[in-house]
């Protein structure tokens, strides 16, 4: 999975809740990672589509070892 395919940033994710449940465990996982401060920062606003987009860019630009992270830490319950 891709964070492009998370449902923060999915284009057809359902509902204003679902949206704002997924970012809001998507940026846990970030701020436990310092590198990825910007992103966290990007996501403060989940339903602003420019914020979002911000916030996608940044974590795409991570190091793959970063990116994996992170998503090893979304994916735990």
């Amino acid at each position: 999975m891709t964070f492009a395919d998370h449902p923060c940033f999915a284009a057809g994710t359902p509902g204003v809740f679902t949206r704002g449940e997924a970012c809001a465990s998507l940026s846990a996982s970030i701020a436990k990672t310092p590198e990825a401060r910007e992103a966290f920062l990007a996501l403060g606003d989940p339903h602003d589509p420019a914020r979002r987009a911000r916030a996608l860019a940044v974590l795409d630009a991570l190091p793959p070892k970063l990116q994996a992270k992170i998503a090893t830490m979304e994916a735990r319950p």
